[in-house]
């Protein structure tokens, strides 16, 4: 009986270095890529609940600066682009249209693409107004 133990604890401690050589078992990744880029894409949502959408065209330095314009197609207003974007993804920043300036706050991930996505807060005076939807592939 005892030899099976020990069998079973080498085929488990085996199994764990295997695991740990492997990074892990979980099969989540984590998002690794850089985000510094040149993007252009669309955006769609919500904003003081009517419809909105739109076309981005962003630039990421490899500090994370983030310029660029937006353009609504709710409005045909053109908008310049500035903040910031964290190596995790985290975006701060502003989209200051002639008529209105919003505060855009949310993530972004990179896809297998290339493709940065994800959902992103509009605000004005610290109060939410809407969520918009970003899909911006490599330019």
């Amino acid at each position: 009986m005892s030899f099976r133990l020990c069998v079973a604890a080498l085929v488990l401690s085996l199994m764990a270095v295997c695991l740990v050589g492997c990074g892990g078992a979980s099969g989540v990744s984590t998002n690794t890529k850089s985000l510094d880029g040149d993007y252009t894409g669309t955006f769609a949502g919500s904003t003081n609940g009517t419809a909105e959408s739109g076309t981005l065209s962003w630039t990421i330095d490899k500090s994370g600066a983030l310029t660029g314009t937006a353009h609504s197609n709710t409005t045909n207003a053109d908008a310049t682009v500035s903040g910031t974007v964290s190596t995790t993804g985290v975006v701060a920043a502003t989209f200051t249209y002639p008529a209105a300036t919003y505060t855009i706050s949310g993530t972004v991930n990179k896809a297998s693409t290339g493709h940065l996505i994800g959902s992103l807060t509009e605000s004005v005076n610290v109060s939410s107004v809407g969520t918009i939807l970003i899909d911006l592939g490599p330019r």
